[in-house]
């Protein structure tokens, strides 16, 4: 498919079409540069830029604004680590979203003058007025930054959602002071687990990123590498230190990373058409546990959706619904109310099936199971090979 879009980051045009994200609202098109290997979305039609939240397993999944929230604790020790908060002046938060970081740097070090860019009006409430916060609500395309102003700068889950990745990147390191920190966090989208049901490709994320080529282009922006996550990690993480500048056109240092990435995603494709097939059984079998016991579903995010609509989960049949996180934001799904409680019932434990609707934290979700006494657990994992 031709286009007249180039690379965000290369600036080519020899961008090629790999994939349509199902169901996808905004008409979003997924490209792989040929040159560079970034992949990219692009929209086709006219899009409300803050849809209602969704917790769609399909690309019209729309954010209830609690990612920075769930993915914070995971950064504490590499703060401790790495970062001397005692030493900053003066930081910037990109994307503040509800203040997490806010609120943990004002706690611990409330000399610290932050300034913050958060596009959403609406979950700024508890830190705007605080009188070391200086609170601009805009998209941080549309804001100017002073050179050589900030001794950190925290990104966290909002590059992928730029206008221009390069643009915020670039921005970002002429902010930073001489020897100034970036800290830098996104999902890493291209590592494909082999029981992906969910499209990858939501229509928020217009940048998809791995961890190499970010690396790579962060290296040839001027930053060096203090610290970088693996591979196989769930999130790219990357604390970049500002040092000699190196701005010009992104010359990839990895030749075969285009094709790779069209592999990849060619293999993404079939696997999800396959896994999705397998849905239908994992609803069955639920389906028929529910008539011989009580049917408790613990995770109610994007797997449970597909359960119901591509599984055939009967929901009149589930007993409880639990997330320990998003019964904050979502009061039903699926006309199952979500418990905020511990799923116990009056029931005896042993004729409950627990189902764990959850990858990620699965193991922990079957431990705390485990110690309330609950002995049939099941979790979506199981139905997949290694």
């Amino acid at each position: 498919m031709s286009t007249s879009f180039k690379c965000d980051f290369c600036t080519s045009g020899n961008i090629q079409h790999v994939h349509d994200p199902i169901n996808s609202t905004r008409g979003m098109k997924v490209y792989v540069c040929m040159k560079c290997g970034l992949v990219q979305s692009i929209s086709t039609s006219a899009y409300s830029s803050a849809p209602p939240g969704s917790m769609s397993g399909d690309a019209n999944r729309s954010s209830y604004r609690y990612t920075k929230e769930l993915v914070f604790d995971n950064y504490l020790q590499l703060f401790k680590s790495h970062i001397n908060f005692a030493d900053l002046e003066r930081v910037l938060d990109i994307g503040s979203n509800r203040g997490i970081f806010v609120h943990w740097a004002l706690d611990n070090f409330p000399h610290i003058l932050i300034d913050a860019i958060e596009p959403q009006q609406s979950v700024v409430e508890s830190y705007c007025d605080h009188q070391n916060v200086s609170l601009k609500i805009a998209r941080f395309e549309d804001v100017q930054l002073n050179e050589n102003t900030y001794d950190f700068v925290y990104c966290v889950h909002t590059l992928e959602h730029a206008r221009s990745a390069s643009q915020m990147m670039t921005q970002s390191y002429r902010s930073l002071k001489p020897g100034g920190i970036l800290f830098l966090a996104v999902p890493q989208t291209l590592l494909f687990h082999n029981n992906l049901v969910e499209e990858i490709f939501i229509d928020p994320h217009t940048f998809h990123f791995d961890l190499n080529i970010l690396v790579d282009f962060s290296s040839q922006l001027g930053f060096k590498t203090v610290y970088s996550s693996r591979n196989e990690d769930a999130e790219v993480i990357l604390i970049l230190k500002k040092e000699v500048a190196h701005i010009g056109n992104f010359v990839p240092s990895n030749q075969d990373a285009a094709q790779d990435n069209v592999r990849k995603i060619a293999d993404y494709q079939k696997g999800l058409h396959d896994n999705r097939v397998l849905l239908r059984k994992i609803g069955a079998e639920l389906n028929d546990l529910s008539l011989t016991g009580s049917l408790i579903i613990w995770g109610a995010g994007r797997l449970f959706d597909l359960l119901v609509r591509e599984g055939g989960l009967v929901t009149s049949r589930v007993t409880v619904v639990f997330d320990k996180v998003l019964y904050k934001f979502i009061n039903k799904s699926h006309d199952c109310v979500i418990s905020k409680a511990r799923p116990r019932t009056e029931l005896d434990e042993s004729s409950v099936i627990v189902f764990i609707a959850s990858r990620e934290y699965a193991a922990e979700i079957k431990a705390e199971a485990n110690k309330l006494g609950y002995e049939k657990i099941i979790s979506f994992t199981d139905f997949f090979s290694d």
